[in-house]
């Protein structure tokens, strides 16, 4: 018998918006992706700090993840940079500028994402809905406002959990709908790959969350999250 041939390991993984099983949630998160990468681009201190052999590829359709024979160290720099919370307790997503540049903005994505993504009490340490400690100040139509909103000291997204060739189970703060249902009638627990796992990880940043006033009595959404029907990455993160 021949002497078995060793086993070829990619040192690099595409994701394209072609790809099979791409959903418009997985687009939006390969937007966010795309446009986290280029916001990392124009960090030079971050830049300095990528694993040597390591780096990324931009390009229309697709994003190229280089990460050489120690991929564990590019993932979870990826991960701990791009999920952030800046000192007031508010979402930093690094593709979407610091809160504080746009105060109003990140409030409102504060509330969407803690009623949309993270409504789950499981998926993040977070201030009470009836006790808000957090507050901005900013100016709308030139008159001073503070606004109130929930503290946030940790959340789901931060966790790092995606490896190359190893699939990612799915809850609802990765995939809106997708928890387990009916456990005890067999096994309903969602996976994905580790490369469409990665783009529905930044969907938040990829999707466009949007305050409901509504007029009426009872209960009724208070956020709608929208995704974008993205086909070319590089316009859509300009946009």
């Amino acid at each position: 018998m021949g002497k078995k041939k060793p086993a070829i390991v990619p040192d690099q993984v595409t994701i394209a918006l072609s790809d099979p099983g791409m959903t418009v949630m997985h687009k939006a998160g390969l937007a966010g992706l795309w446009m986290t990468l280029k916001a990392f681009e124009q960090d030079k201190k971050l830049m300095r700090e990528v694993p040597t052999g390591a780096g990324w590829k931009l390009d229309r359709t697709s994003v190229t993840l280089v990460y050489g024979s120690e991929p564990k160290r590019l993932f979870d720099r990826l991960i701990q940079e791009s999920f952030k919370l800046d000192k007031g307790g508010l979402f930093w997503f690094p593709a979407l500028g610091k809160p504080a540049d746009n105060v109003q903005q990140a409030v409102v994505r504060q509330a969407a994402m803690l009623g949309t993504f993270l409504q789950h009490g499981l998926t993040r340490k977070a201030d009470p809905s009836s006790d808000k400690k957090g507050s901005a100040n900013t100016v709308i139509d030139e008159l001073p406002h503070v606004l109130q909103y929930r503290k946030v000291s940790s959340y789901a997204h931060q966790k790092q959990d995606i490896f190359p060739g190893k699939p990612v189970p799915l809850a609802g703060w990765c995939l809106p709908g997708g928890s387990e249902r009916h456990s005890a009638y067999g096994e309903t627990k969602l996976a994905e790959t580790a490369v469409r796992a990665l783009a529905l990880r930044f969907a938040p940043v990829g999707a466009i969350c949007f305050e409901i006033k509504t007029r009426g009595q009872g209960v009724r959404p208070a956020y709608s999250l929208v995704l974008p029907e993205v086909t070319n990455l590089e316009q859509y993160a300009r946009s």
